[in-house]
């Protein structure tokens, strides 16, 4: 018996100092999923000394693989207004929280 719990012992520590020493790696990207996208622009038939702007409307304030909090960037209140001509209004409405939701009937378009 002595034997036995001399052994379990060993494995024991040598278990735990094994999982210790591993490392900790963040997901690769290649799951099929929204990962796969690595945060590149691609711009498509680029017209040659043409100046191309990216502007950013909403910030992601947290995300958690399935779910998500947009906030509306500073000075684009007006595109997503529901007074006058805000082009995003179709597209995009701010709750009562101040977050940004997408309307269901629209999201097949913003892809």
């Amino acid at each position: 018996m002595k034997l036995i719990k001399k052994i379990a012992a060993i494995m024991f520590a040598f278990i735990m100092v094994f999982s210790l020493s591993t490392n900790v790696n963040a997901e690769s990207g290649k799951s099929g999923k929204y990962e796969d996208r690595d945060g590149k622009i691609t711009i498509s038939n680029a017209v040659k000394d043409q100046t191309y702007t990216i502007y950013r409307m909403l910030k992601l304030e947290s995300f958690d693989g399935k779910n998500y909090s947009y906030t509306l960037e500073d000075g684009w209140d007006n595109f997503i207004s529901t007074e006058g001509t805000g082009a995003g209004k179709d597209y995009l409405e701010k709750n009562s929280d101040g977050y940004i939701t997408f309307k269901s009937e629209k999201t097949h378009l913003i892809n």
